[in-house]
């Protein structure tokens, strides 16, 4: 069985992996705004207004590109 070459870039995929301290600090203030009854997070398209400034349905459409070699 052969490690991936960089292993920064492995996922977490057990709960009982240690988190990193930002996410150590993301994970309690998300588990505080439940605590006090705020939402945690936002919708898709508002994401998506904050990290690209539009609404996805303006955004232009990018064909697809093929794989094959």
């Amino acid at each position: 069985m052969t490690e991936p070459a960089d292993h920064e870039a492995a996922m977490r995929i057990s709960a009982a992996d240690p988190l990193e301290p930002q996410e150590q600090r993301a994970l309690a203030a998300y588990r505080a705004r439940q605590a006090r009854g705020e939402a945690a997070g936002v919708t898709h398209d508002e994401a998506y207004r904050r990290l690209f400034g539009a609404d996805e349905a303006q955004a232009p459409r990018v064909p697809a590109t093929s794989q094959t070699g």
